[in-house]
């Protein structure tokens, strides 16, 4: 075989080829479906398996190593909340400035008077008083006067010379056969105070009387 001639002349460039194109490809998931879609038009879907039972939990991780310490932060403000009525009208202030002002209400109407509530238990008696001043002397008391007078056989009572009551005698009763003769009778106290009893009484009868 001779030897290799020479290279030929480059030849004539060849006619342009056609524009490439980069699809546009989408994945989209609707429940358990996911659609693969290139430049608009779906060409696959792809259903999700079921799922698969619990694996075992791994080995838990070593601890990170702690982050360094952050800048401090600003000094922190308390600020100054005011709130000061004029008339109707409240004005509140943070810090000196007016921030709102509040407007009273129209008064509403008077309610109606509710029930009567029960009565309460009564509470404990109270210590006592201090004594009161002593009071005005009273009247000088008044003995009356208590006379009997017969006339026939009336007997008239009179206190203080005005009659309270009139006594007639009764009707003289048989006369009886004679007694044993007792011994001699001599009142004793208690006589003497049931009839001194019985006089007091007529008089205090003949004082509410008016007689």
């Amino acid at each position: 075989m001779g030897p290799q001639g020479p290279i030929g002349e480059t030849g004539a460039t060849g006619p342009t080829g056609q524009a490439g194109h980069s699809p546009i490809v989408k994945a989209s998931k609707t429940g358990t479906v996911t659609t693969i879609s290139i430049d608009g038009v779906n060409v696959v879907s792809i259903n999700d398996g079921e799922q698969g039972p619990q694996g075992i939990q791994g080995v838990k991780g070593d601890p990170g190593i702690q982050g360094p310490v952050g800048e401090p932060g600003a000094a922190g403000h308390s600020p100054n909340v005011t709130a000061t009525k004029a008339g109707t009208v409240t004005t509140v202030k943070v810090d000196g400035v007016a921030i709102a002002t509040i407007n009273d209400g129209a008064k509403g109407d008077t309610g109606e008077t509710g029930a009567q509530g029960i009565q309460g238990p009564i509470g404990e008696t109270g210590p006592q008083g201090l004594r009161g001043e002593t009071g005005a002397a009273g009247k000088d008391g008044h003995s009356p006067s208590v006379t009997a007078t017969k006339s026939g056989t009336v007997t008239t009572v009179s206190v203080d010379g005005k009659a309270i009551a009139t006594i007639n005698d009764g009707v003289d009763g048989a006369t009886g056969p004679q007694g044993i003769p007792g011994p001699a009778y001599t009142l004793t106290e208690s006589d003497k105070n049931t009839i001194a009893n019985a006089v007091l009484a007529l008089m205090v009868n003949a004082e509410s009387t008016g007689m």
